[in-house]
């Protein structure tokens, strides 16, 4: 996971104004995943939400203004990003953020909800992929549900894809800007086919997950601990 420690200083003060661009209905993504949630943990005020890789604190933002009675957990290995995040939540009751990873976290510890946004393609599919989802498995209570949000796609999709992708971004994004994006992605971003996330999120123990939304190479999937 030594990418995900790569998002300090300039990376992580720029972050949020990047991910909006570059990312179709970013916003939208982000403030329905409450109301998702929703249907799964119902109105209970003991429930405690695990954010990994929480970067700047966008999800858990959204999580907190749509219940004040969620407990809401951060944790990401990037100091910068949580520094962000500290800032922006500052002012919210019943959260609580960590620097570090999942698997440092107890064990005994159980959660009611997770979310995993925007990290896994940062991971090879070497077992590390794996290895992030049963830690977070791990710490979810039976029936608990799990929002992944990540790129997915063959090579030959995922370019046909930013091709159109760069004809949609902001004037901010030049020529250049725009080139040495899609060279990163094609060339340094580990995306996976959705097969394989199905595969690998019924390996760590999920039910199969259903995707629940598609922004151009970016989707979103719901599944729940067995």
């Amino acid at each position: 996971m030594n990418e995900l420690a790569k998002f300090d200083n300039e990376k992580a003060a720029s972050y949020d104004e990047r991910i909006a661009m570059s990312i179709p209905n970013y916003d939208y993504l982000m403030s329905s995943m409450p109301r998702y949630l929703s249907k799964f943990v119902g109105k209970s005020s003991e429930v405690k939400i695990l954010v990994a890789g929480c970067g700047t604190g966008n999800e858990m933002e959204q999580f907190l203004l749509h219940d004040e009675k969620w407990n809401v957990t951060g944790i990401d290995p990037s100091p910068d990003m949580v520094g962000i995040a500290r800032k922006k939540l500052r002012l919210y009751k019943n959260q609580k953020l960590i620097v570090g990873r999942v698997k440092g976290l107890p064990d005994g510890l159980k959660y009611d909800a997770a979310t995993l946004s925007l990290v896994l393609h940062f991971l090879p599919d070497n077992g590390a992929k794996a290895n992030l989802l049963k830690s977070i498995a791990q710490r979810l209570a039976k029936g608990a549900p799990l929002i992944v949000v990540d790129m997915f796609g063959e090579k030959d999709e995922i370019w046909q894809k930013l091709q159109l992708l760069s004809e949609i971004l902001p004037e901010e994004f030049d020529a250049k800007t725009k080139k040495e994006m899609s060279q990163r992605i094609l060339e340094e971003i580990n995306y996976i086919p959705e097969e394989r996330f199905k595969e690998l999120l019924q390996i760590a123990g999920f039910s199969e997950p259903l995707r629940y939304h598609q922004s151009l190479m970016y989707g979103a999937w719901v599944c729940q601990k067995q």
